[in-house]
Formats: C-alpha cells, sequence, structure tokens
C-alpha cells in the first residue's frame, strides 16, 4: 500500500485564527481519512478516452446520497481511475463535514483478523462502523474466507440505512456473490448493498498508464 498523503498546507500568516482553526481541523480529518492521494473530480484527465456515465457522476458528486445513506460502486478494469474517483468523492465529503475512511479491501480484512487474535476486534470493527462514508478499494481480488465472509456481511447489516459504503472493483456486480464462502450470507449483504445503489461502469484503456512518465527518444539513447 503506498503510503498515506499529506493534505495540503496554506500559508499559515495570511490565515485569521478562526479560519487557522477550519483548515486545522479539515487537515486532521482528511488525514484521518486514510487517503493514499488527495484527488478532486476536477483533476480527472477527460482526455483519457475512458467510457463513464457522467451525469451519473456528477449525481453522486453533489453528495445526496449521503443524506438517504445510499452507496456507490465503482467497477471496470485495472486502472481506469475507479480509485482516484473514489478518493476524490471521499475528498468531497470530507470537505462537505462528513467522516470518511478509506481502506483497501485486503488490508481491512487483515485488521479485523488480527484484531480478533489481539482481542481488540470490537474497537476495530467500530472504527470501521462508525464513518458517515466507508470507501472498500479494490474489493474482489481474492474469493473470501468463511470469516471474512462473515465480516463483511456484519458490516454491511450494520451500516444499512445508517451510513453509506463506496466499493471500488475490477469485478461486475454480478460476480460478488461468487465470491462470498455462504451464498446465503452473499445473497442477503449484497441485496443490501447493491439494491438501489449507483453503479458506476468505468471502461476503456488505462488511465494509470497514461499518467505514467513517457521514455523518450533521448532517454532511450542515454540508457
Amino acid at each position: 500500500m503506498n503510503a498515506t498523503a499529506s493534505p495540503p498546507q496554506e500559508p499559515r500568516s495570511v490565515q485569521s485564527p478562526t479560519r487557522d482553526f477550519t483548515a486545522a481541523l479539515l487537515e486532521r480529518r482528511l488525514a484521518q481519512a486514510g487517503f493514499e492521494d488527495y484527488a478532486t473530480l476536477d483533476d480527472f484527465d477527460w482526455s483519457v478516452p475512458v467510457q463513464v456515465d457522467r451525469r451519473k457522476l456528477q449525481a453522486v458528486f453533489t453528495l445526496s446520497f449521503l443524506a438517504r445513506h445510499e452507496h456507490v460502486l465503482f467497477v471496470g478494469p485495472v486502472g481506469v481511475g475507479k480509485t482516484f474517483l473514489a478518493q476524490a468523492l471521499g475528498v468531497a465529503a470530507v470537505r462537505a463535514g462528513h467522516s470518511v475512511l478509506f481502506a483497501r479491501a485486503d488490508a481491512l480484512f487483515k485488521d479485523l483478523a488480527q484484531a480478533r487474535v489481539d482481542h481488540t476486534f470490537e474497537r476495530a470493527f467500530r472504527r470501521y462502523l462508525n464513518p458517515d462514508l466507508l470507501i472498500v478499494d479494490d474489493f474482489g481480488l481474492h474469493r473470501l474466507t468463511a470469516q471474512q465472509s462473515s465480516d463483511l456481511y456484519e458490516l454491511i447489516i450494520e451500516r444499512h440505512r445508517r451510513s453509506s459504503f463506496v466499493f471500488t472493483s475490477n469485478r461486475g456486480v454480478d460476480e460478488w456473490l461468487g465470491l462470498f464462502d455462504d451464498p446465503i450470507l452473499g445473497n442477503s449483504a449484497l441485496d443490501r448493498l447493491a439494491h438501489g445503489a449507483y453503479q458506476i461502469v468505468l471502461d476503456g484503456p488505462s488511465y494509470r498508464a497514461n499518467k505514467a512518465p513517457r521514455i523518450t527518444t533521448n532517454d532511450q539513447r542515454e540508457s
């Protein structure tokens, strides 16, 4: 996992005490969210030919889904900008005053597993239960164990109608049931998660590849 990003800071000398406090509070909430990058929708490179329903994307960035405790699912192949958009949505939510937590799916499950060993499971589970918005990135890279299936089921059930999720995945939502060890738990969890959720499908060439440094002719000559 990449190191947690540091939020940009404004020069202290030009801030009033009130503005200074507000900026510090925002900075702390952004840091607590655990983002790997501080992104905004304006930063997205629309010159990359990624196919996405922009009207639906703009709708979720109004953040009205948070008031209704609805969910957002970004799905598509590797590198099309799912994580970027999920983090941009999270940053927008923090700026609007919501509590947000970003976690890679594998890291979330490992954290809960270790908490069982340490006898701190309730505290660890609350950490994922409490935020207004929980972003679970890269879901579905591996099939879930029986314990992971149960943990995710409990998390979805407990947060349902109380708060919101954002999931990103390389797999279509129709493939998610097969990831659960117990199909009964999977059906129950996914019925709550996916029913009425904003499913935003991205497709196209890798957005990430287009952001990679280019090797020029001069670079090749020098190597």
